[in-house]
């Protein structure tokens, strides 16, 4: 008898754990009754937007991917940066002279995009812009943070 339980691959231990859990919330007592031996699926879904920095050269200076972990999305989905897009210092003058773009697939036929440039105000240390201004279509809010030492955001 013990011969089988301790012999058993991770993947068995895992099935095995899942379907003991199953039977402690109504999904899964669902999913088990229906014969799936499975919990039922989450619904939540990591979406992303990606954003590119063109330098005026034409030179790709920065790809930044930012997430959002959503059942759907909707008009102000939050994406978020990862720590070390975070890090990731933005040349002032490719942000001057340059453009933004961004993309966001949702996995409906071809991706949402915008792209555009934009002029910050060196003497502010926080300050906001908006990528795309199409109230049907792909809109970014930014929010960028001076350097120190002023050498980019």
């Amino acid at each position: 008898q013990r011969e089988g339980p301790l012999n058993d691959s991770d993947e068995d231990k895992r099935r095995t754990a899942q379907q003991l859990a199953a039977l402690y919330d109504a999904d899964g007592i669902d999913s088990m009754i229906e014969g799936s031996g499975q919990p039922a699926e989450s619904s939540v879904k990591t979406f992303f937007v990606e954003l590119t920095l063109v330098d005026g050269d034409g030179r790709t200076v920065a790809e930044l991917s930012a997430s959002c972990e959503a059942n759907e999305l909707n008009e102000q989905s939050a994406f978020l940066l990862s720590n070390e897009c975070k890090k990731m210092l933005l040349p002032e003058k490719a942000l001057v002279s340059g453009q933004l773009s961004a993309s966001l697939n949702s996995g409906q036929g071809a991706p949402w995009s915008t792209r555009g440039s934009f002029e910050l105000d060196s003497s502010r240390k926080k300050q906001w812009v908006q990528l795309g201004f199409d109230p049907h279509a792909l809109r970014v809010q930014l929010h960028f943070l001076r350097a120190a030492d002023g050498t980019g955001y």
